[in-house]
């Protein structure tokens, strides 16, 4: 047998193992969202995942976004993409936003940082 660490979340502590129920809890809450996308992908061509400038042509701080993306026309994301990172620069396009976790609306602390 190989001496590998069992990948089970549950294994490597009560934190570990909260922390991947919460990341699955959102990951399974949206996905029929996504299969909403795929399904108006299929009937009408609509794009799953869209750059920033697909849905803000006219906002020129969009075309040099590279690190955020949507779902769709409205769901932001902006992932955390470098090592030891917890938290990210986000650029909001001149829209309303909401908090995916608890429906507030986002306001940037900076606005146009980009």
């Amino acid at each position: 047998m190989l001496s590998f660490k069992d990948q089970d979340p549950g294994n490597w502590g009560p934190e570990f193992a909260e922390s991947t129920r919460k990341a699955y809890e959102v990951r399974y809450t949206m996905l029929p969202f996504l299969y909403s996308l795929f399904f108006q992908h299929r009937i009408e061509g609509n794009t799953v995942v869209r750059a920033l400038w697909h849905e803000y042509p006219m906002d020129s701080t969009a075309l040099s976004i590279d690190r955020q993306f949507l779902w769709g026309s409205g769901l932001l994301i902006s992932p955390v993409l470098d090592e030891g990172q917890v938290t990210v620069d986000a650029y909001f396009p001149d829209a309303r936003w909401y908090s995916y976790y608890d429906g507030q609306e986002v306001i940037p602390l900076v606005k146009n940082k980009y």
